[in-house]
């Protein structure tokens, strides 16, 4: 991956917005979603990484239940 390049700007949107709304810390969203690091949101956040797999859902479902509060 070239540096600076954006892997997917839908993700990073969404995973700073869902975290936001619930008051997480990226260390705090780190561990709710089982990540060992903080660094793994960051990057999400920045486009530098993707966001695959159970992770991927339940970012999804996180942001549809907050989207009907």
């Amino acid at each position: 991956m070239k540096k600076g390049y954006i892997m997917n700007v839908d993700w990073s949107i969404k995973m700073k917005k869902v975290r936001k709304r619930l008051g997480y810390t990226q260390s705090e969203m780190a561990k709710a979603m089982g990540y060992e690091s903080d660094a793994i949101i960051s990057q999400i956040e920045n486009g530098h990484r993707e966001i695959t797999g159970v992770a991927s859902k339940c970012l999804e479902y996180l942001e549809i239940v907050m989207n009907k509060k």
